[in-house]
């Protein structure tokens, strides 16, 4: 029987710099430009992983390991 676990944290912040085009509401065939950006675009995550496995002998040969975890 063995138990076994594991922990990754990571974390960024990035800035967002958007360009594009889009239809004028009012002028035909006239589109208009649009810019932006948006900072401070901050996302974190945590994962943790915990695993319980057996190793059966099936014949003298022959082993299965069985295993079962979840990731939370």
């Amino acid at each position: 029987m063995a138990v076994g676990g594991g922990l990754e944290m990571t974390a960024t912040s990035q800035t967002l710099h958007v360009t594009g085009r889009l239809p004028h509401p009012f002028q035909f065939n006239q589109p208009r430009e649009v810019e932006g950006s948006a900072s401070g675009l901050d996302r974190s995550e945590v994962l943790v992983a915990l695993e319980v496995s057996w190793l059966v002998a099936l014949a003298r040969r022959v082993d299965m390991f069985v295993f079962g975890g979840r990731r939370t």
